[in-house]
């Protein structure tokens, strides 16, 4: 039996929480956010993710202290003990870039829009240029086969190269202890910091 398009579109957006950032600091984190269509739940729904060329994704769900990969509110997984939660099966795999939400009941399917995942992607810091994260998103009732119409919105990033190097001829001025000096090369940096503390 083939798929069929049931009636409704369920909605994917991805957002970045920065839309334009400068070379020095190419790194913004997307927030994906899964709409049920109008007046109707999903009991499954799967998102596999197209970045751009040049585009990293995290490939684990934390670095050091900071956290790289959550999934969104936390409250879409099913807790057999509190009998609180939608899907059963609700993992995201790194190195693949595919998410899965699945087994659900026709009693506690999800209706209501909710963030699902936010992930961390780098861009090439001396690289300009429009990035966008892209997934493929299916969406269903249940596990029948039967699909939503599946609409992904996605708002692009954009990156501006580093500053350039500044030449040494170009004067710079360095603020110190309330007093405007001109720099000196950087290997002095400590003789300009005036007198011992």
């Amino acid at each position: 039996a083939c798929a069929a398009t049931i009636d409704g579109t369920a909605k994917l957006t991805i957002t970045p929480t920065e839309p334009k950032v400068s070379g020095d600091m190419a790194t913004v984190t997307y927030e994906l956010t899964v709409t049920p269509p109008e007046g109707k739940e999903l009991g499954v729904f799967s998102i596999q993710l197209q970045p751009s060329e040049g585009m990293e994704l995290a490939e684990n769900f934390s670095s050091g202290n900071e956290k790289t990969i959550t999934y969104g509110d936390g409250k879409l997984k099913y807790d057999e003990v509190s009998k609180t939660g939608i899907f059963a099966i609700y993992a995201y795999t790194p190195q693949t870039g595919y998410f899965a939400a699945v087994g659900t009941t026709p009693e506690r399917r999800m209706s209501q829009e909710a963030k699902v995942l936010t992930i961390q992607a780098t861009m090439p810091a001396d690289k300009a240029g429009t990035y966008t994260l892209n997934a493929e998103f299916i969406a269903a009732l249940d596990g029948s086969g039967d699909v939503y119409t599946a609409q992904v919105s996605t708002t692009p990033v954009t990156v501006s190269a580093g500053k350039a190097p500044v030449a040494d001829k170009t004067p710079q001025i360095t603020e110190t202890n309330g007093e405007t000096l001109p720099n000196r090369d950087n290997s002095s940096d400590s003789a300009a910091g005036g007198e011992g503390a």
